[in-house]
């Protein structure tokens, strides 16, 4: 049986050491972890909805005065303000490309370094430029 490991860090926090098997495989979309299962976790897709997600949340926070800026949030998160308001682009992405990775349908090119661009406003634009 694998050992968890725990140990206190200097702040109070626990710090908890969970061993993990798994295996690694590179397609034409970037590497893929293969769960114990056989099935294939898409990491770029995870990376593309966990940037949505945050965006989404950091937008909530601006928009119910939780956070007074971009600029505090980075600060709470340790993060330059480039990064959150990168992020909060994302939060603006069309349901359409959204559903679309959520699927696992969407191009190799997509994936939140090709959104460092300004995003279009416009949904069909999005789709136009990021989906091809």
């Amino acid at each position: 049986m694998k050992v968890t490991k725990t140990e206190r860090l200097g702040n109070g926090n626990l710090l908890v050491t969970v061993p993990v098997t798994f295996k690694w495989r590179n397609t034409g979309n970037g590497r893929v972890i293969i769960n114990p299962d056989s099935s294939i976790v898409d990491l770029r897709r995870e990376t593309i909805l966990t940037a949505v997600a945050r965006g989404r949340r950091w937008v909530q926070l601006l928009d119910d005065g939780s956070v007074e800026s971009i600029r505090a949030i980075a600060a709470k998160i340790g993060r330059e303000p480039s990064y959150v308001a990168r992020l909060i682009r994302l939060s603006m992405l069309a349901p359409s490309i959204i559903e679309s990775v959520i699927r696992g349908d969407y191009p190799a090119n997509l994936s939140v370094n090709s959104t460092r661009k300004a995003v279009p406003d416009l949904w069909k634009d999005q789709v136009t430029e990021l989906m091809k």
